[in-house]
């Protein structure tokens, strides 16, 4: 061998010792990260006097439950706290009953065990804002705290607040409550104050907390990041028809439209436009909706059928965004085929997407399409560390996007029919003025470790 391909080789052997150094690294990072990112705090506030009997032994009935489906949404990795909170009246001998945070899901339930629904009755102001501030409750007689102070305390700690409204009675202090909250918190559009009604049923109260849960999982996860990825501004007010009539759909309103395509031929290469003027029926109603965009089933003259994808943001972006949501499936798609190279036996594809302008539709502009794919359409994993128990493959995949771009990028937010031809992933980067508004960076490793 020639000295100069001696050296090359071992320049060569250099730098695979550094990327791999650099990518062992970045890993032992993110699951620092991922520690902390997927420890979760829930406090249940109860009150305790004689009337709620009922709720007392829901929460029991249902804590352990309740604790792990919030570590399945965590992911791998997560870890959840709970603590306990029960209150009565002022004037009750035990007006607070307390259990600090704890992992141990038997120790909560024997707490619950022993808190008996007792009091009350005799006054009828029951201590909540005691309850709520039970780590710094004053050795005070006056019926009610400072409440404004209390909550502007909540807002500052970033604590998300789930009411659950079990009667009327209750509704004006709780409205008082949310308004309180958004008024304090006009700067952070992620914290939560959520109000739910609950059917008086132990199934409805798992189904409120979780509800309630996955929000504060968005928000706390997604707020890591210096992109606002899961806000979106909200202009478009449509009422949704789930109910498809695809034989009927000359009866839609046709639209001509300018279809432009995006070609990517590798990771790195900046991706090439070529534009057509085609012909589209567009129904005036969508029959969906997800966090960031409206969907519209569509037809072409031949009757194939497609989705119509439109932006609930401002008008004025929509181009933009709806061009990083056509790139990212592009590059998304690259991933794919590498992927189906390597296990052929389990091969997945992304649809082709494509912008679209609209130039006299009144719902909007700009949009996207894609063809309507047939069949049982599933989630199989976001952008905030949820997995569905049929997602093995669909998590395969996002790691080999991680490991395949040298620990650059990684194609997450799956869904589909069958996990084998799927449709809106994201693509988080390193560099996060790339692709669409779902790039939360190297917070994602954090979420998906």
């Amino acid at each position: 061998m020639a000295p100069h391909q001696h050296e090359r080789l071992l320049a060569r052997a250099a730098q695979a010792k550094e990327a791999e150094s650099r990518l062992d690294s970045e890993i032992a990072e993110s699951h620092g990260r991922a520690k902390e990112a997927k420890t979760f705090d829930a406090v249940f506030v109860i009150d305790c006097t004689a009337s709620m009997v009922k709720q007392i032994a829901h929460a029991k009935e249902t804590v352990a439950s309740i604790q792990r489906d919030i570590c399945r949404l965590l992911g791998a990795g997560g870890s959840v706290r709970l603590a306990v909170v029960g209150f009565r009246d002022h004037n009750d001998q035990d007006q607070l009953e307390v259990l600090p945070f704890t992992k141990d899901v038997q120790e909560v339930e024997n707490f619950l065990t022993r808190l008996s629904a007792k009091g009350g009755g005799g006054d009828a102001c029951e201590d909540v804002i005691g309850g709520i501030n039970f780590d710094n409750h004053p050795d005070d007689p006056r019926q009610w705290q400072p409440t404004d102070e209390l909550l502007a305390k909540t807002v500052e700690l970033r604590i998300n607040l789930v009411c659950l409204e079990y009667y009327s009675l209750c509704s004006k202090m709780l409205g008082i409550f949310k308004k309180l909250r958004e008024q304090l918190a006009t700067t952070d559009h992620t914290l939560q104050t959520i109000v739910y009604k609950s059917d008086d049923t132990a199934e409805n109260f798992v189904r409120c907390v979780l509800r309630s849960t996955s929000k504060s999982l968005r928000s706390s996860l997604g707020n890591s990041s210096s992109r606002v990825a899961h806000e979106p501004e909200a202009h478009l007010q449509l009422d949704e028809n789930m109910d498809i009539s695809w034989r009927d759909f000359k009866h839609w309103k046709c639209h001509q439209v300018l279809v432009t395509a995006l070609t990517v031929s590798g990771l790195h290469v900046a991706p090439k436009q070529n534009s057509t003027v085609q012909r589209f029926y567009v129904r005036a109603e969508p029959f969906a909706s997800g966090n960031m965009r409206w969907a519209f089933p569509a037809a072409n003259e031949e009757g194939l059928r497609f989705v119509l994808k439109v932006q609930k943001a401002d008008r004025k972006k929509a181009k933009e965004l709806c061009f990083q949501d056509v790139q990212t499936q592009a590059y998304a798609k690259i991933f794919a085929v590498e992927f189906s190279r390597l296990v052929p036996e389990a091969p997945l594809q992304f649809v082709d997407s494509w912008m679209v302008q609209l130039p006299k539709w009144e719902v909007a502009e700009h949009a996207t399409v894609e063809l309507f794919i047939e069949g049982k359409y599933e989630k199989y994993t976001s952008n905030n560390g949820f997995s569905s128990p049929g997602a093995l493959l669909a998590e395969t995949f996002s790691h080999f996007t991680w490991q395949y771009s040298g620990g650059n990028m990684q194609v997450t937010d799956l869904q589909g029919v069958n996990c084998s031809v799927l449709t809106d992933p994201q693509i988080h980067c390193a560099k996060e003025d790339l692709f669409s508004r779902g790039n939360l960076g190297s917070v994602e490793w954090t979420i998906f470790s």
